[in-house]
């Protein structure tokens, strides 16, 4: 198997890739401010509009169509005024999104986490080292000391030796290794992502609705959409929050 590599794929750490659901999360709050606003204001013009031409219908033939030109004009100004700022919200959501899936690759899964862990590092080879000549039974054991202590290094040494190991011998994968030592830490990164993606076509929705609907409708098309999004609400509530002081490195 053959791997294209992009030397324009940057990689960021999981504290930037949560930063990207929280800006994602940040840029919908200030679509939906806008969006109300903008619903209040059209609104407000159809009232005003609606009032100033309450008696005017019934003593001109032409009161109808001058109260629906006027209106038209109305709501068009509005629409136009808001256009710089809806474009820019659409796109901050498109740029988030592209940042975000342009992660996916990097954390595809807990071993790869632990696969880079404490790469490089003097205390991983030291390890390496220790368990060079352990057997099976062995390197079950101290698999369960690294997940007992979250020694990363040392999880990340144990799942190479065991890889190593023919399958029959292995006390447990490299994989189940690396879910029990950073399974929730992966399952936040990923989450974070999902988020960013949500956010930001929830934002690109709800501006495409409000060009295209009126009224209340845009309203209820906004929650629709954020009802039906597939996420845990712990996690994406520990995201929000800016994650676990701890991070997978």
């Amino acid at each position: 198997m053959k791997i294209k590599l992009e030397p324009s794929l940057k990689m960021l750490q999981p504290a930037e890739v949560r930063e990207l659901a929280m800006s994602a999360h940040a840029n919908l709050e200030r679509c939906s401010k806008v969006l109300e606003r903008l619903r209040k204001d059209e609104e407000a013009q159809r009232a005003r509009i609606a009032s100033f031409w309450k008696e005017r219908r019934s003593r001109s033939q032409d009161a109808v169509r001058l109260e629906r030109e006027e209106l038209a004009e109305a709501l068009w100004k509005i629409r136009e005024n808001a256009k710089a700022e809806l474009d820019g919200l659409v796109a901050r959501a498109g740029e988030l999104t592209r940042q975000a899936e342009a992660q996916a690759p990097f954390y595809e899964s807990p071993l790869q986490l632990l696969d880079r862990a404490a790469l490089g590092e003097s205390r991983r080879s030291e390890y390496m080292l220790q368990l060079r000549d352990v057997g099976p039974l062995a390197l079950g054991r101290y698999g369960q000391v690294a997940v007992g202590t979250a020694t990363v290094a040392l999880g990340a040494a144990v799942a190479a030796c065991v890889d190593r190991l023919p399958a029959a011998d292995r006390p447990f994968t490299s994989g189940d290794l690396a879910r029990a030592l950073l399974g929730e830490a992966w399952e936040e990164i990923d989450e974070a992502i999902r988020v960013t993606r949500h956010r930001g076509q929830a934002v690109i929705n709800a501006v495409r609705t409000f060009r295209v609907m009126k009224g209340g409708a845009l309203s209820r098309n906004l929650a629709d959409a954020l009802n039906r999004l597939s996420e845990d609400p712990k996690l994406v509530e520990r995201i929000l929050d800016g994650g676990d002081e701890e991070q997978a490195k």
